[in-house]
């Protein structure tokens, strides 16, 4: 018991270590190195840890999303529709992210060179599942991921185009687009999609979530 507490605390230390740095110094200029020197750790066991960089930038995006969800099931209840659920998530995400520009740097950076691009099908494909189950939607599985993953690499395209600025869009519009797609192509109904995109910018404009953060 002891060597797992241990395990945690040195895990949690290099990702906190990693956090600083990727705020401080953005993704580019911060090295595996670095963080394992900021960590007082060898390479060696951060690589235990950690095969790569972009691991621990996986487990800090999934850490930051985890906590997100939490929190808003802990407002609003599990028992929540899963539409409404996802929409205040993107919403809380978003702010977070766009708010702090060093934290949109980083974002910035993860894009572009598609790190978390897995991480964000995967959380697509359970965001799907949800909604259609909640909706009484039957989608045969398969199609449902299909769908799910031609989505969530569309986002991450809308996003580069967004940072390039390859098209005038300002933030709210990309953020309407990417909330609403979803149920739009599971073919919820509209005044539905539209009662949740108003009811979702109201509970998240009232809560608190001035604890979570994507690095620090």
């Amino acid at each position: 018991m002891g060597r797992y507490k241990k395990g945690i605390e040195t895990k949690n230390n290099i990702t906190n270590a990693a956090k600083s740095l990727f705020y401080l110094q953005g993704l580019n200029s911060t090295t595996v190195q670095k963080i394992a020197d900021l960590a007082s750790v060898n390479l060696g066991l951060l690589s235990y840890y950690f095969k790569t960089k972009n691991n621990i930038i996986i487990a800090i995006y999934s850490d930051f999303l985890n906590s997100i969800r939490e929190t808003v099931l802990n407002e609003l209840g599990k028992d929540k529709e899963s539409c409404l659920v996802n929409m205040v998530i993107i919403r809380i995400f978003y702010d977070v992210v766009f708010s702090d520009s060093n934290n949109l740097r980083f974002f910035r950076e993860t894009i572009e060179k598609d790190i978390i691009h897995n991480l964000l099908e995967e959380v697509t494909i359970n965001n799907y599942i949800n909604i259609s189950e909640s909706n009484g939607i039957s989608i045969e599985k398969d199609k449902l991921k299909t769908i799910a993953i031609f989505e969530s690499g569309g986002r991450i395209n809308l996003l580069k185009n967004y940072f390039n600025n390859n098209f005038e869009m300002d933030l709210d519009n990309m953020l309407n687009t990417i909330i609403s797609n979803t149920p739009k192509l599971l073919c919820v109904n509209k005044d539905e999609i539209h009662k949740h995109m108003v009811d979702s910018k109201k509970i998240q404009e009232s809560m608190d979530y001035s604890k979570l953060k994507l690095l620090i």
